[in-house]
């Protein structure tokens, strides 16, 4: 299925009355019919008035909001060839030359053929001035499982790493049984865990200081094949080996498959155990650790649905996207430094991050951080 909120498309005016004065609308009422809220709701009418505007446009959609009169188009969207934006009630259609125009970036697009029967009073669903908010149900010919890498910090207290466990082993519990899990643990090291069933479970430990590349994991990981291994390979057939050396048999497993070994492991994690001076922040290897996770989904599950999820008690002190240094003396970074220039970590963590961004918007991957840090 895919939601499409059109209404967070364009920003509508506001509706005026015959003498030009501003007609009261129920935004309450609009936001919960549409699952859009904007930061403003009146667009400005020129642009002396867009330069008043001290904060930007902007809006925040809820794609799974419950919507039981919400319409459903049982077919594809049609959407923008230059920023894939879908055709909504806001895009102007030219019914002659079959054409529409994004009403977000004004790219000019041709109608599919079958939109070719479309006139004034014959409109599909998507152009009704009523379906502002529709979604659409497409057929899956492939379905694969979701997949979650879950990234967890040690770097805490005994009480407190205890608390995360039990709440990442509450997460699991509620994963249905054929979604896809994996579990990457990190302090001044990273540490990637073998799921699989083994009379010895493995598990693979990376310096915390350096970058590590796709490339670089498999070696490391031993997912790629040995030079003889490579040249017997069979394309079509496939190998034994190559099957079980793959990430997805061996650190990315279903729910139903690896519940057990990965309860085991969390029940036996214990603080990082790095010395630790006094006055001194935790060696804490964020940077890298997501570096690790991001080439692990990239290589066993590349192109489709996947999240990185990191949790982690502090910010990045050591390796690549560090943020802060580990002397506590030094504090975080605050505003005030960004207008300065004078954020001490600023420019080669924004660079390393957009990186990883990078990395993972190409494989069609997502990452999410809960962070919390009470050492300030």
């Amino acid at each position: 299925r895919a939601c499409v909120g059109a209404a967070a498309a364009a920003f509508p005016r506001r509706p005026r009355d015959r003498g030009g004065r501003a007609v009261a609308m129920d935004f309450a009422e609009l936001e919960k019919k549409e699952g859009v809220r904007l930061s403003w709701n009146a667009w400005p009418s020129s642009r002396i008035e867009a330069t008043r505007v001290v904060l930007p446009f902007g809006a925040v959609c809820t794609p799974c909001k419950p919507m039981p009169e919400m319409p459903v188009l049982p077919y594809a969207p049609v959407v923008c060839t230059e920023c894939s934006a879908v055709l909504n009630p806001y895009c102007m259609v030219d019914y002659h030359q079959k054409r529409w125009q994004c009403c977000l970036c004004n790219t000019g697009n041709a109608l599919p053929r079958n939109y070719h029967e479309i006139n004034e009073n014959n409109l599909p669903a998507e152009l009704f001035p009523g379906y502002i908010t529709v979604e659409y149900q497409m057929d899956n010919k492939n379905p694969r499982p979701p997949c979650f890498l879950l990234v967890l910090d040690t770097t805490m207290s005994a009480e407190e790493l205890q608390d995360a466990k039990d709440s990442v082993g509450q997460l699991v519990a509620l994963l249905p049984e054929e979604c896809l899990v994996g579990l990457v643990t990190f302090g001044a090291t990273v540490t990637v865990h073998e799921l699989c069933e083994s009379a010895m479970p493995r598990s693979y430990v990376l310096r915390g200081t350096d970058d590590v590349t796709q490339e670089q994991l498999k070696r490391l990981l031993q997912l790629e094949l040995s030079p003889h291994e490579h040249a017997t390979y069979d394309k079509i057939k496939g190998s034994a080996v190559a099957q079980s050396n793959a990430a997805s048999r061996r650190f990315i497993l279903p729910v139903s498959e690896c519940e057990f070994a990965l309860q085991t492991i969390l029940d036996e994690l214990e603080p990082d155990p790095f010395p630790r001076e006094p006055g001194t922040r935790p060696f804490r290897a964020t940077g890298v650790a997501i570096a690790v996770a991001q080439g692990l989904v990239a290589e066993s599950h590349s192109a489709q649905g996947a999240r990185v999820m990191v949790f982690t008690s502090g910010p990045c002190t050591m390796g690549p996207g560090t943020v802060v240094g580990r002397d506590m003396s030094e504090n975080l970074r605050t505003h005030a430094d960004f207008n300065k220039g004078s954020a001490k970590h600023f420019k080669a963590a924004c660079k390393y991050y957009n990186s990883l961004g990078i990395r993972l918007a190409t494989h069609a991957h997502t990452l999410d951080v809960f962070a919390c840090s009470l050492d300030q």
